[in-house]
């Protein structure tokens, strides 16, 4: 629990009050948190409350509900249920957040964080939307400004949280109850795992895919011969550096043609069905702004796009992406379809699967004009309109889910191009008439693959059981190493330490404390470093089998319990405080008191005994 001894006053109305910042277990909750005091009167609470019914119509679903609270606790519990809402909006896996009382006029708050400052900047826009909203009558220039904060609280959590990618594996590992860590903090490498049991994961490729894999797939024209070297159906291209040379590459591929730049993914810069030298030279134009090398020309394939996720060289999904678009009614504007389509994909990405706004660029105008059809036209009813050539998911593209309609002969295909790549996550796009027939029979051809492939939908692909997700990206290789944590006085640590580094001598464990790291046999000073930041340290090492973490009382109460879902806690010569007693057993399987140093070490020994004969029952077994 880090305090603050500054006031965070986000309205003359009420005060916020930061108190604390736990980085893990504590009484509040299980995850890190922030701790926040609200104090009002009982007539802003009032006016909170009347807003707060307000943002519930503005954002539904955000605010749940709570049957079992009243009054002030109950209004500030559904703001910070908003405040979470907002935090994952855009990205991010935060799912802690409550409230209780303290006073008549002050409640307690928690809201679970990647980044504690943007909690509680969530927080407090939730205390001022709320205001905002019950105002009589209503400020709209208020409600500009807090559209505007949200939206720049979104564009920030881009960068502070973790992206949707590393979402759906959060989701799996949290099914499972395996912890994940950031590895590198604010590059999008996070740490599944504990230890010698750890996967490392940048989006959704980990450390046991192919370096050389990646790299071809960064570069399509190196892709396109990857595959065609594995006697895969691939479409002519080639690489136009000048535009004298598009007559050229216009006459060798024919019309229509793609337009890509050539280390990009995302469909960045891809412009489909180029069918004229007029159309090819601004699409040429849009991919370079993308890149400085040369551009790509492609034969465009008829039929639709389908992305092949194959993991651990089995396919496990298959997708058909089509382009966004918008069907008439025949009283709406283009530009009012649009904007209703924009609207529902903003209010939440993370429900909407991530789907996308479209985006009103110069590629968009030209791809209306080409279907003689402009923003203010009023289309027919039933006519349905594409806003875009290409149907990539980033660009706003839909997805339907065809798994279980592909041909044996493209699965195995995509299969043997997975393994031969190494990647043990890849992405294969194959364009076909018909993903269900032989792709000797009908035409279609693999047009590229991705190393970092989204896995859009996967949690809640049709017809998979819960938990598949996690079968198929970790399996039983990824989960937590066993770990006995020892509470004791920071004066006891001190004298213990040299004892412990002596037991550890030897033996295939970690061991952290505070200020202090051991693991791979040795051991090193961490200065600055609290119990909880060592013990991460400590189990990102993959040689750690399993580990001893101390905690000293004194750091407890601050910052909370180093760590959760250890085997058993120790604790000498009572340093567990009363009011932990309940957390204590909620992050240990078991508890156990110990007096005196000496019999500490007894049990030491003991479990360390128990932990290599199970581990030896386990090699015999194999």
């Amino acid at each position: 629990m880090r305090k603050y001894k500054e006031r965070v006053v986000a309205n003359s109305a009420f005060e916020l009050r930061i108190r604390a910042v736990y980085e893990g277990p504590s009484p509040h909750a299980m995850a890190p948190v922030v701790l926040m005091d609200v104090q009002a009167s009982q007539t802003t609470w009032t006016q909170l409350e009347a807003g707060l019914q307000q943002m519930r119509v503005h954002w539904p679903n955000w605010c749940g509900d709570e049957p079992g609270r009243h009054g002030a606790e109950r209004v500030a519990w559904l703001l910070a249920q908003w405040a979470k809402a907002a935090l994952n909006a855009v990205r991010g896996f935060v799912n802690e957040a409550g409230a209780e009382a303290r006073t008549a006029d002050t409640v307690r708050v928690w809201l679970g964080y990647h980044d504690r400052r943007l909690s509680a900047r969530a927080f407090r826009l939730a205390l001022e939307a709320a205001l905002a909203f019950g105002r009589e009558p209503l400020d709209t220039a208020q409600l500009g400004r807090i559209e505007a904060a949200l939206q720049a609280l979104g564009r920030d959590t881009r960068v502070a949280h973790p992206d949707y990618q590393i979402r759906f594996v959060m989701q799996a590992a949290r099914e499972k109850d395996v912890p994940v860590l950031p590895l590198v903090r604010e590059q999008r490498v996070w740490q599944v795992g504990w230890g010698a049991r750890r996967r490392v994961f940048f989006e959704s490729a980990s450390h046991s895919d192919s370096m050389i894999g990646a790299q071809v797939a960064r570069n399509k024209s190196a892709a396109k011969r990857f595959l065609a070297a594995m006697g895969a159906p691939v479409v002519p291209h080639v690489l136009v550096a000048k535009d004298a040379e598009l007559a050229a590459a216009a006459q060798e591929i024919g019309w229509p043609c793609v337009v890509k730049p050539l280390n990009l993914g995302g469909g960045r810069g891809v412009t489909a069905d180029v069918r004229s030298m007029g159309a090819l030279l601004p699409a040429v134009a849009y991919a370079r702004r993308w890149t400085d090398g040369p551009v790509m020309v492609e034969r465009h394939v008829e039929g639709n796009d389908h992305r092949l996720l194959v993991i651990g060289g089995r396919l496990v999904s298959a997708v058909s992406r089509s382009a966004s678009s918008v069907v008439g009614d025949g009283r709406s504007t283009v530009r009012a379809l649009i904007d209703d389509l924009n609207a529902s994909r903003r209010q939440n990405q993370r429900d909407n699967q991530h789907w996308v706004p479209v985006v009103e660029d110069d590629v968009f105008g030209r791809h209306l004009a080409d279907q003689s059809v402009g923003v203010q036209d009023v289309l027919p009813a039933g006519r349905s309109l594409t806003l875009r050539s290409i149907s990539n998911v980033s660009m706003g593209g839909y997805l339907a889910y065809v798994s279980d309609h592909v041909h044996p002969s493209v699965r195995a295909m995509a299969e043997s191009i997975a393994r031969a790549s190494g990647l043990n996550t890849i992405g294969l796009d194959y364009i076909t008439t018909d993903i269900g027939r032989d792709w000797h029979e009908v035409p279609g051809a693999f047009v590229e693959f991705n190393a970092t492939p989204g896995l859009d939908g996967l949690d809640v692909h049709p017809g998979r059981p819960s938990g598949w997700l996690w079968d198929v990206l970790l399996g039983d290789e990824v989960g937590r190493v066993p770990v006995v944590m020892v509470l004791m006085a920071h004066a006891d640590w001190a004298a213990w330490r040299p004892a412990l580094e002596t037991l550890l001598a030897g033996h295939d464990m970690g061991g952290s404390g505070p200020e202090w790291v051991w693991a791979n046999g040795m051991s090193w000073i961490a200065q600055r470093l609290k119990a909880h930041e060592a013990a991460l340290a400590m189990l990102r090492h993959p040689t750690v089998e399993r580990a001893v973490v101390v905690a000293v009382s004194q750091e407890l109460v601050q910052f909370g319990f180093p760590l959760a879902g250890v085997e058993q806690l120790f604790v000498l010569n009572d340093a567990l405080p009363p009011e932990w007693q309940a957390v204590a057993q909620r992050v240990a399987q078991k508890v156990v008191k110990f007096n005196g140093l000496e019999a500490l070490e007894h049990g030491f020994l003991d479990w360390l005994d128990c932990e290599r004969q199970t581990g030896d029952d386990v090699t015999d077994g194999v």
